[in-house]
């Protein structure tokens, strides 16, 4: 088991070391300021790139981008498919119940009676009011994305899943649903869960090399072509 895990850790440097300082400075950034100043500083500079940017990247995470990349991860492997499909899906369900349970506001809501704060969210964005921690958008963004690394052998690869997975968990604070805590403890959530995912598929189900489980969608179509000719 530790081995497996070293592995995931030596195979992902390049991904889990700037993210393990990013996470840290963030942490140490909100933990040293009674108000979440990235929350602040997105409120009062807007830019028309970023904000057609940042919802880009939110809706990257809706239903139907989740499909296409797990569609994604199906051309890679039938395996891949699986991993990354239940990875999101505990992801999914731990942070509902989360949510649930803390039942925190969000930024509309929490700075509703203050009047030295005017929140400023982009045109046609609708602000949720409750359910604040974690970011399930976050959480959803690195357990996919770390999923995707992991399967990766190219590093500059890897560097783009990081980027991306990032870049939807900050739109999140952009766009002003989420605070600077809930989008690091997604981001971690869906770190751990992942790895944990793949270490019982890769330990205890999909164990047989040479299995289907283990082949691309395309071969299955490539040798039924070929049947068919």
């Amino acid at each position: 088991m530790k081995r497996y895990f070293k592995d995931i850790y030596r195979n992902n440097r390049i991904f889990l070391i700037p993210y393990f300082l990013l996470f840290l400075a963030g942490l140490i950034f909100f933990i040293s300021n009674k108000n979440d100043e990235l929350l602040f500083y997105f409120n009062s500079n807007r830019t028309i790139f970023l904000n057609y940017y940042f919802i880009f990247l939110t809706d990257l995470l809706s239903g139907i981008g989740i499909i296409v990349l797990l569609l994604i991860a199906l051309s890679h492997k039938y395996s891949t498919f699986f991993k990354i499909g239940v990875s999101t899906l505990i992801t999914f369900l731990i942070v509902e119940l989360i949510k649930g349970i803390t039942d925190l506001p969000r930024p509309s809501t929490f700075f509703a009676n203050n009047p030295k704060l005017i929140l400023n969210p982009i045109k046609n964005i609708s602000l949720i009011p409750m359910h604040s921690f974690p970011s399930g958008h976050a959480a959803n963004a690195f357990a996919i994305f770390f999923g995707f690394s992991i399967i990766l052998k190219n590093q500059f690869a890897k560097v783009v899943c990081l980027f991306i997975a990032c870049s939807i968990a900050i739109s999140r604070v952009y766009l002003l649903q989420h605070f600077t805590r809930d989008i690091l403890f997604g981001s971690l959530l869906g770190i751990i869960i992942t790895s944990i995912v793949f270490f019982i598929f890769d330990n205890y189900i999909f164990i047989n090399k040479s299995a289907w489980y283990n082949k691309s969608i395309f071969s299955n179509l490539i040798k039924y072509e070929r049947t068919v000719i």
